[in-house]
């Protein structure tokens, strides 16, 4: 898909190791990047043990993911994504400028 990488880094801090993984291109399509695939990801994670994950705690997940537009300078944003620690939902945030290039 035009746009990506194709290319993401998961690292651990808790053990110290990090790994390249993908995604198809379908979910890619479906979730264009950012927040949308932020929660798809999240979700498949954390969804079925949801309720006993402490949000501060290392087995939750803090996802930092571009959009599609990333390199274009108008827009360029990078996601935060994960469990909020004050009401227990799924939090986001986006940052602009020229971090996500």
């Amino acid at each position: 898909m035009n746009g990506y990488a194709g290319k993401f880094l998961e690292i651990d801090l808790a053990e110290n190791k990090f790994e390249e993984i993908t995604f198809s291109e379908k979910i890619l399509q479906n979730y264009i990047g950012g927040r949308g695939l932020g929660v798809k990801i999240l979700w498949d994670r954390l969804g079925s043990k949801w309720e006993t994950i402490d949000p501060l705690g290392p087995e939750n997940i803090l996802l930092m993911l571009t959009g599609p537009f990333t390199g274009y300078f108008l827009g360029a944003r990078t996601c935060v994504t994960g469990k909020s620690p004050q009401g227990n939902g799924i939090i986001g945030s986006t940052v602009g400028g020229e971090f996500g290039v």
